[in-house]
């Protein structure tokens, strides 16, 4: 399994591949569940 910086969703499947490249999302202490979701749904 491998990670970028990059912010943007991951699908993972049953192939391996999909573990490599995963992308992340930042989120500090000072962000909310429902301000990450929100980001979540622009992108």
């Amino acid at each position: 399994m491998t990670m970028t910086g990059e912010e943007k969703a991951n699908r993972l499947t049953r192939a391996p591949e999909c573990l490599f490249r995963l992308g992340r999302f930042e989120r500090t202490g000072m962000m909310t569940t429902a301000r990450l979701l929100a980001k979540l749904k622009q992108g």
